[in-house]
């Protein structure tokens, strides 16, 4: 599965304090970032970092997608949910025994979750 995720924010202290609030748990902080504890994320660690002005918005190769498997949907989603600050997410059907969780942040990017409906679609 995924092992580490790192996300840009505009004010690493005041979104780390934000999400403390919602109860997300983190870790002494890490030089000039701050690591969501794997308890709060769905066991992945979610690094986050200051985005600096000078950082290109026009990169040549940009993430548009990240999808991760896990064992509890329901519970993962709300992690996400402390994690974003957001109830904003789209349920979906999709093919196998799956059920999936989409968070969108706008210009096509999201984070799928998707989780199976039997204990055989997960081997983790």
């Amino acid at each position: 599965g995924i092992y580490l995720m790192s996300l840009t924010v505009d004010d690493l202290d005041a979104s780390a304090n934000e999400m403390r609030a919602r109860g997300v748990r983190f870790p002494a902080p890490i030089g000039g970032t701050r690591v969501i504890h794997p308890a709060s994320a769905g066991g992945a660690l979610i690094l986050l970092a200051q985005r600096h002005a000078s950082a290109s918005t026009d990169a040549s190769i940009r993430l548009d997608r990240v999808t991760l498997l896990v064992h509890d949907l329901d519970a993962v989603v709300q992690q996400y949910q402390a994690i974003f600050g957001t109830d904003e997410v789209e349920h979906f059907d999709v093919p196998g025994p799956y059920r999936m969780a989409r968070f969108s942040f706008g210009r096509g990017q999201s984070i799928d979750i998707i989780s199976p409906t039997t204990d055989t679609g997960c081997s983790s």
